[in-house]
């Protein structure tokens, strides 16, 4: 199933197996092993790495046992015109050029994108702190600024007043004092593009995770 990850826990291993198929259960498998059936609680394994990495950063105050599905906190506004779109432009406009409002809403491009999803969300134990993760497939400047307009918004007044209401995980990591944004990739950020990539999280407030 793709939200469940099975855990082996035996004395021939030094800490928990994740086992995330079939074949590699039965690869592994010995009869004396003892299993655990958890849920994912992210969008995928590659995910649940990226949170484990972030539960390992030094000084961390999360935990993986901590984390919450990130599902309820999905919005997105269709491509066709609606009042979600509109109330979506509403807020971008002010800080749009003159030439890139001479374009028609209809055919224009957000810069957050047709929508807000995470993948990952943890909470510290005492719920004082929240990190929210994002994967993409390969992290760019493109997609490093994307993120960053979608932090901006998703932090806003009007996002919260007009957009989003009554989803409490929502409500729950804006509670939080201190609220990381991470944005996360299966694979390292190439090389030529990396300082840019760097510059643009340090100006948005936003780190960036990649498996090497």
């Amino acid at each position: 199933s793709a939200n469940i990850a099975g855990a082996a826990n035996v004395s021939l291993l030094e800490k928990y197996t994740v086992i995330d198929s079939y074949a590699k259960l039965a690869q592994i498998h010995q009869p004396h092993y003892m299993y655990k059936l958890v849920p994912l609680f992210c969008t995928d394994m590659s995910t649940l790495s990226c949170l484990e990495g972030i539960c390992a950063l030094d000084n961390s105050p999360f935990s993986i046992d901590f984390r919450r599905d990130p599902l309820s906190m999905k919005t997105g506004w269709p491509n066709s015109r609606s009042p979600t779109r509109d109330l979506v432009w509403d807020y971008f406009e002010p800080k749009m050029s003159k030439a890139e409002l001479a374009v028609p809403r209809e055919t224009r491009r957000f810069p957050c994108g047709t929508g807000i999803e995470f993948d990952g969300t943890l909470f510290s134990r005492n719920r004082a702190s929240c990190a929210i993760l994002q994967m993409r497939t390969a992290v760019t400047p493109v997609s490093a600024e994307e993120f960053g307009h979608q932090i901006d918004f998703y932090c806003s007044s009007w996002f919260r007043d007009k957009i989003v209401k009554g989803v409490p995980l929502f409500n729950d990591a804006m509670a939080c004092k201190g609220r990381h944004f991470f944005l996360g990739s299966p694979k390292e950020v190439e090389r030529g593009v990396r300082e840019r990539v760097l510059r643009i999280a340090h100006e948005k407030g936003f780190s960036i995770m990649e498996q090497r």
